[in-house]
């Protein structure tokens, strides 16, 4: 493990790093002069953001000798934070020491983060043609009633509420993106449960 090029492999006594494989090094921008000095410590490495679950995941490392893999991130030395996955397994005999494991997590949070910039063009470029088809629809069904043709202007008044449930898809993509960026708004308001539920039984009932 401690040959790996692929998982960063430390031994902590405490919050101090005292060994520490190529693998870690090169990810935390850290050198053996550093460890031989004393000058790499986890907790250090760990942003404010992070401490919280940090500390729970030690907590269960006291008491279970593992760790359960979670998602963090280090303050690399220059600075710079790098999204990890860490687990931890205690020594035996030794109640201080643990190894730790840890896999550079950046590539996926690369991935998820071109996933909501997609997701979040998407539905803007879906919400802005959608609102022009429901104009030109009412605008239409407002002549034909005016024209007397009440049959045509009730079947457009019917495209209307698919156009609807489109433009709530749409919201609730956006609100996936919000959701996994930690900006949703909630918006707390009063529902009329009786229209409501004739909405429902409506769509149902077609």
């Amino acid at each position: 493990l401690m040959n790996s090029s692929i998982i960063g492999t430390f031994l902590a006594e405490g919050e101090n790093i005292v060994d520490a494989n190529d693998t870690f090094l090169r990810m935390s921008g850290y050198t053996h002069e550093d460890l031989r000095a004393g000058r790499v410590n986890w907790m250090h490495m760990t942003p404010p953001d992070y401490l919280a679950c940090t500390q729970q995941a030690h907590q269960e490392l006291a008491t279970q000798q593992s760790m359960t893999p979670y998602e963090k991130e280090y303050m690399c030395k220059d600075g710079s934070r790098l999204p990890v996955v860490v687990g931890a397994v205690a020594v035996q005999h030794h109640p201080f020491q643990h190894i730790n494991f840890v896999l550079d997590n950046s590539a996926r949070k690369e991935l998820e983060q071109r996933k909501d910039d997609f997701i979040s063009m998407a539905s803007h470029e879906l919400k802005t043609p959608l609102t022009s088809v429901k104009m030109q629809a009412q605008l239409v069904r407002k002549r034909l009633e005016r024209q007397g043709l009440h049959e045509a202007a009730a079947a457009l008044l019917r495209m209307e509420e698919p156009v609807n449930q489109l433009e709530r898809l749409i919201a609730e993509l956006l609100d996936v993106s919000k959701i996994q960026a930690g900006r949703l708004e909630y918006v707390q308001e009063p529902v009329d449960l009786d229209a409501l539920l004739r909405e429902i039984t409506d769509t149902m009932q077609q």
